[in-house]
């Protein structure tokens, strides 16, 4: 290179391997996907009851699976998984009763 008597700048415009592999693993971590459980449009102040749930967390699931069973004054319904892939959490007990618009949970693809 050409030495034009400029100074050495105090910093590197380039990152080491081990810094941009752990962007890398962090990216991937952030770029995972869940899913909510809910029910499709739901009325916020209906309310409903979990009957029965079919799953734990970390079971594996399949999209339309049934995960658990609700009810409200007008009918009973299986609440089904949005997506393939994993239980990652339940925000619900059996016969708890919550709005109908509650998080009851995520699916997560790992």
């Amino acid at each position: 290179m050409w030495d034009v008597g400029l100074p050495t700048p105090p910093f590197s415009f380039f990152a080491d391997q081990d810094y941009i592999d752990a962007l890398g693993k962090q990216a991937v971590a952030d770029a995972k996907a869940e899913a909510e459980i809910k029910v499709a449009d739901a009325d916020p102040a209906e309310e409903v009851e979990v009957v029965q749930i079919n799953v734990k967390a970390g079971d594996a699931v399949k999209a339309g699976d049934a995960l658990m069973e609700i009810a409200s004054d007008k009918a009973n319904m299986d609440l089904e998984s949005p997506a393939d892939g994993t239980v990652a959490e339940l925000n619900v007990e059996e016969f708890q009763i919550v709005n109908a618009d509650h998080l009851f949970g995520i699916v997560s693809d790992d």
